[in-house]
């Protein structure tokens, strides 16, 4: 606790670590004196303990409510003004955002550029995520020799083997 009370603020650390650790010792008292149990529910205690103390190192810290409400309101009333609605109620307001998945992008140089363009500004704009991406990318180019290898062990056909076609 000593080490957690140095990386950690108070309000994480009573409301995130210390539950936590409370959950693990108690799982451990419930595994009684039996030798696997014990072992099963410190490997799963302490598996869970590391989970959560790496989502609240890369976490943002929380804004207080006051600032989020107040951000809101400042969100619905850039909407109103802009869109002509006056003094339109909250529940009648859409929130305007793009979904990516209605944007059509082809496997071409073109969706490249979408892709590399919308990664880089994501992580621009989310800087917590920069460890994820720099591990997803080491993972897939760690993971791409056995996948070539296996394509190239396994070939593929997208035609199936009984088609009308080949049925003479």
């Amino acid at each position: 606790m000593r080490l957690a009370r140095l990386v950690f603020t108070e309000p994480t650390l009573s409301a995130v670590v210390q539950p936590a650790i409370a959950d693990l010792q108690h799982e451990l008292r419930e595994a009684g004196t039996h030798r696997r149990k014990r072992l099963a529910a410190m490997l799963r205690g302490m598996w869970a303990l590391c989970r959560v103390l790496v989502v609240v190192a890369v976490a943002p810290p929380p804004e207080p409510a006051a600032a989020v409400g107040a951000s809101r309101a400042q969100d619905v009333s850039w909407y109103c003004r802009h869109l002509g609605m006056g003094g339109a109620d909250r529940a009648q307001l859409r929130s305007p955002e793009i979904n990516f998945a209605s944007i059509p992008v082809g496997s071409n140089a073109g969706g490249l550029i979408v892709v590399i363009g919308s990664t880089a500004i994501l992580l621009a704009g989310i800087p917590e995520l920069r460890p994820f991406f720099l591990m997803a990318v080491g993972g897939g180019l760690l993971a791409a020799p056995a996948i070539l290898k296996w394509r190239s062990s396994h070939p593929f056909s997208a035609v199936p083997p009984n088609t009308i076609a080949s049925r003479g």
